[in-house]
């Protein structure tokens, strides 16, 4: 692995745990109610095959629609925390909602881009799929708007293609393979002690619906936060990417560009 990438997923697990330490209010106010959301849609028939992709589908809406903002709090946080400017966590969700409309017009516009090139070829969508890669950054922390986004991060991209496909597979496989195994680990735990509780409930209340669906909640929760150090990585990515071109530029300093 290059040095350089190994600087990178240092800085980002270290920039991660105090993100999770700071924001998790937020992250918590975020994940929880559409995972809830998720568990009430899901059908009691696992071979309902209809109804869960119904549930699924619903699943990504509501992480689209309001899952962005935890990204939009990620990054906010990130370029703070590079600036050693301290934020509170409301003031990060206050921050976040602002980038809010525009983030979620941005990723509109991206996701129909790719969407229609997926449908004619494969490739032509994975290739402008990481040339999307910095459009967050460039809505949350560059303040431009969806068309301006999109250039911007085609344009910061260009030249760099690889070296940033190649990160963004480091950044999200290393979350999801360990995401996907700690939520794995609490569904487990809480499925067994679940069946060793029930004894002393009725499988019929509503207790034992809790019981049953706060394991599976706690896990999915888990899993998306865990998930978000690929959002911290890339954010961190994207503020070293600003500093380079802008170095390349006129020698802006790294304190100057992430205030």
């Amino acid at each position: 692995m290059k040095e350089e990438t190994k600087g990178l997923l240092k800085e980002s697990w270290r920039r991660y745990w105090r993100m999770v330490a700071k924001t998790w209010p937020v992250l918590l106010l975020v994940f929880i109610p559409i995972e809830m959301v998720y568990v009430a849609l899901v059908p009691d028939d696992p071979e309902d095959m209809h109804a869960f992709m119904s549930s699924l589908r619903w699943s990504n809406i509501l992480y689209c629609v309001f899952g962005i903002l935890a990204d939009a709090v990620v990054y906010r946080f990130v370029a703070a925390d590079r600036a050693n400017r301290s934020l509170s966590c409301w003031r990060l969700m206050a921050e976040g909602c602002s980038a809010w409309g525009r983030l979620f017009k941005t990723n509109l516009l991206s996701s129909v881009v790719i969407f229609l090139l997926l449908l004619c070829l494969v490739v032509p969508g994975i290739v402008w799929y990481v040339f999307y890669a910095f459009t967050t950054g460039c809505v949350v922390i560059g303040g431009l708007g969806p068309g301006g986004a999109l250039e911007e991060s085609r344009r910061m991209v260009k030249g760099l293609w690889w070296s940033t496909f190649w990160t963004m597979l480091v950044l999200f496989g290393l979350s999801y393979v360990i995401g996907i195994l700690a939520s794995t680990a609490v569904e487990e735990i809480s499925t067994r002690l679940y069946f060793l509780f029930l004894d002393h409930i009725s499988s019929e209340s509503d207790v034992a619906w809790i019981a049953c669906n706060a394991g599976f909640v706690a896990s999915e929760v888990l899993l998306d936060i865990i998930c978000l150090f690929a959002q911290v990585g890339m954010a961190v990515f994207y503020l070293r990417r600003v500093v380079t071109l802008r170095k390349e530029i006129d020698g802006v300093s790294d304190d100057v560009i992430t205030q």
